[in-house]
């Protein structure tokens, strides 16, 4: 074989090598893409539906969405504005980054104890205040 011939096919080797490669990247990038749709789409059912699910949405356009989670579908999700009222539907692959909380049941009846032992207090404070003067 001559040097000529070994130089040509080693550098179609080292050629169909780098086209091989960047297919493979592209896949692992839409594998990647795929597990976070899965990981949002996980978080969401965890946060659930309704005004006590609220969520920040960062979009990989850089735009921002927040509000609460309206709706939730296979492919996509509803957020709506508490303030404006406007609904964004938001594909999980559009998804770059997501915050999220929920108010539990738990939270509330906390909330309401201690809601309801601060009235207690005061009332008593003003009974007593009100006995001593």
């Amino acid at each position: 074989m001559s040097k000529r011939s070994l130089s040509i096919l080693l550098a179609a080797s080292l050629l169909s090598s780098v086209l091989c490669d960047q297919s493979r990247a592209a896949t692992r990038t839409e594998v990647e893409e795929t597990g976070f749709a899965q990981k949002v789409k996980v978080s969401l059912a965890r946060l659930g539906v309704g005004k006590e699910a609220s969520v920040s949405v960062q979009l990989r356009d850089k735009t921002r969405v927040a509000g609460y989670i309206k709706e939730i579908n296979e492919d996509s999700f509803v957020v709506t504005n508490l303030e404006t009222s406007a609904s964004t539907v938001v594909a999980y692959p559009a998804v770059r980054k997501i915050q999220g909380q929920h108010i539990t049941t738990g939270i509330k009846i906390a909330l309401q104890v201690a809601g309801l032992a601060l009235c207690i207090l005061l009332l008593w404070a003003a009974i007593t205040g009100a006995a001593s003067a």
